[in-house]
């Protein structure tokens, strides 16, 4: 197997972040429209020696009052692509936004059935078959090394129009594209906050989106290159994690890890049968506000500030910059191996004074986690808990 020269420390140094953060050239792409939105190429990196374009779709607040906005880097998962709707759900709050294909195919409208049968564009660098190909070549010439690349690029681009606020820019991303976010907020220090849905590191545990044997040659070079937990210890962006309790794609055993190697910069959002897909992802409340905190000045969302176990007895401190309307506690009892199989339970916590809660555990406990509900319906989790 052809092996790059690069030590193990290097290799988590990929990018040359000077071109990457410099504006490429844009181009417009004729032949799509989609209503307050505009199409657009971008020159991404080189493929297999040969030049590539990354689609995007991009558009504006209506209304700004001529101030600069800020942006939102929109990165798609599995199957999916540039989404135009996506741009429009943040235009509405006020937000340029960009959602770039990393896969080498053109947009649509919104996730559809029907997208399985798009095909890559002519300027097309590794696409969605190239994930886990060719993972002998050289690290340049894979999927991971070019998608982040274009997200990257994306920020470059967004945060050249006049109208964005080239210093308050975050990035979202749903499934795979939250893999990506967490590596690109990792090491592109402009992004000033990320948001993954779903998406998370250490997939050669337990996902099924690892298509490799973990212990093979082949895997640990992949997962030596690309799996998020290789950047999540250098990330210090305020980040915001959500998923489900039972996620067939990250389960919750693969993102406690993975969100164990942030610090303070974490806000986490557990959500019993939250399905996996883009729409479902576009309808959580929190992550607007989250991302107005950090970009508009708004109400930052409740903060756990600690959980304790005292035999069975379960407290919990958290800060909130407004009422909270309830605390509860999400646990299972099951012990079987799989999470995705894990069926969960509530029991509200006592809030006995502002800041603080207790609650006894029920018999037979195995994970829980702590919620705290705000007056205006936002909810945040504590990290899990182990009995």
């Amino acid at each position: 197997m052809m092996m790059d020269n690069r030590t193990m420390n290097s290799e988590k140094e990929l990018w040359d972040l000077d071109p990457l953060q410099s504006q490429p050239v844009v181009y417009d792409a004729a032949g799509f429209e989609s209503e307050g939105v505009k199409a657009i190429y971008f020159d991404g990196l080189d493929f297999r020696g040969n030049p590539t374009r990354v689609f995007a779709w991009v558009g504006f607040p209506v209304e700004s009052d001529g101030k600069k906005v800020p942006g939102m880097v929109l990165i798609h998962g599995g199957g999916g692509t540039a989404y135009a709707e996506w741009v429009r759900i943040w235009n509405k709050r006020g937000y340029a936004a960009m959602a770039v294909s990393t896969t080498g195919k053109d947009g649509i409208e919104i996730e559809t059935p029907e997208q399985s049968k798009l095909q890559p564009h002519q300027w097309a660098g590794p696409t969605e078959e190239d994930k886990f190909r060719n993972i002998e070549a050289p690290y340049q010439d894979h999927w991971a090394y070019h998608a982040v690349a274009d997200g990257i690029l994306a920020c470059s681009v967004l945060a050249s129009y006049p109208q964005v606020d080239s210093d308050s820019i975050g990035i979202a991303g749903v499934s795979w594209g939250g893999f990506l976010a967490g590596i690109i907020s990792s090491i592109d220090k402009r992004f000033k906050c990320a948001v993954s849905a779903y998406g998370c590191g250490f997939i050669n545990i337990d996902s099924p989106t690892f298509l490799y044997d973990k212990d093979s040659t082949e895997g640990k070079r992949w997962f030596d290159l690309w799996d998020p937990s290789n950047y999540l210890p250098e990330n210090d962006t305020p980040f915001l994690w959500f998923t489900g309790t039972n996620d067939p794609a990250y389960p919750l055993n693969i993102l406690e890890k993975s969100y164990s190697l942030l610090g303070d910069n974490l806000t986490l959002r557990i959500i019993p049968d939250l399905y996996h897909s883009h729409v479902d992802a576009w309808k959580v409340q929190e992550q607007y506000a989250f991302v107005d905190s950090y970009l508009k000045g708004g109400v930052k969302l409740p903060e756990f500030s600690g959980t304790q176990l005292d035999g069975d007895k379960l407290s919990i401190k958290y800060s909130a910059s407004e009422p909270v309307k309830k605390a509860a506690c999400i646990f299972t009892c099951c012990d079987c191996e799989k999470w995705v199989d894990k069926k969960w339970q509530n029991l509200g916590i006592n809030v006995e004074s502002p800041g603080e809660g207790c609650m006894i555990m029920p018999n037979g406990w195995v994970a829980a986690f702590a919620d705290i509900t705000s007056d205006s319906g936002l909810t945040v989790s504590s990290r899990i808990l182990h009995n």
